[in-house]
């Protein structure tokens, strides 16, 4: 089993390689759906026939929102680290704006999150 299907990349090529990867048994993919900087759209995918594809229809319905011709990196993970294959994923998409905005909500520039 090919187990090069986490990590960052910055070019959908190789973010579709890793999608290509994935094992047919991990339990589902949560996929960034639109560029919201805060709690974006997510689409659960479990592997059925034809998810990996539908997969790649969700990050491209993605991309072609406002801020989409900027992104320059994707982010696929195991929620429990590693590359376990029944386990769950998720995968992130970033652009500069989303970056800063990430940067301020952690340093606390929107106030407290409690």
């Amino acid at each position: 089993m090919n187990c090069n299907y986490t990590g960052d990349v910055e070019t959908l090529a190789e973010l579709e390689e890793m999608i290509d990867n994935l094992p047919d048994t991990i339990e589902y993919l949560s996929v960034q759906a639109d560029l919201q900087h805060f709690q974006p759209k997510k689409v659960s995918v479990k592997p059925e026939p034809g998810w990996k594809e539908r997969v790649k229809e969700i990050i491209k319905g993605a991309l072609a929102c406002p801020g989409g011709d900027q992104v320059d990196e994707f982010r696929l993970r195991c929620y429990y680290g590693g590359t376990n294959p029944t386990a769950s994923y998720y995968l992130s998409i970033y652009n500069p704006e989303i970056r800063d905005f990430c940067r301020r909500m952690t340093a606390g520039e929107f106030g407290s999150l409690d």
